[in-house]
């Protein structure tokens, strides 16, 4: 999202009402810019290891109802976040961004959805600390 020569960036968090949070910003390097870049690296860390853990608990034979639970909240979580992020990533690109990294002519279209700002973000916190024992 542009604003005249400045870009309006999705942060990674919500605002108290579960709002979404942007940034407007020109260059893309200033001190909240590097914290959300941050939080955004922790968040998709935290997926990577939901991940794991789905997959030690699928090759377990009688997985517990509570640790299925937890995966099943923590990988919610986890792609709520990594959906933030790609749009806050694809929000940033330029046209010009674009086509270079799909190609004009013959790359994907771009089939997002686009949503309201004020629903679908909400509830956006970080994965529980709990881990798995």
């Amino acid at each position: 999202m542009w604003l005249n020569s400045q870009q309006l960036r999705l942060l990674p968090w919500s605002d108290p009402t579960g709002r979404p949070c942007y940034l407007r910003s020109s260059t893309g390097t200033g001190y909240v810019s590097r914290l959300a870049d941050r939080v955004e690296a922790e968040q998709l860390d935290t997926a990577s290891e939901f991940i794991a853990y789905a997959a030690e608990l699928l090759n377990d034979d009688d997985p517990q109802q509570e640790d299925l639970v937890y995966l099943a909240g923590g990988l919610t979580d986890s792609l709520r976040n990594a959906l933030r992020i790609a749009e806050s990533r694809g929000n940033r690109l330029t046209p010009a961004d674009a086509e270079l990294q799909l190609g004009e002519a013959d790359g994907p279209k771009d089939t997002r959805a686009t949503h309201d700002a004020d629903d679908e973000h909400s509830g956006l916190g970080a994965v529980s600390s709990r881990r798995p024992s």
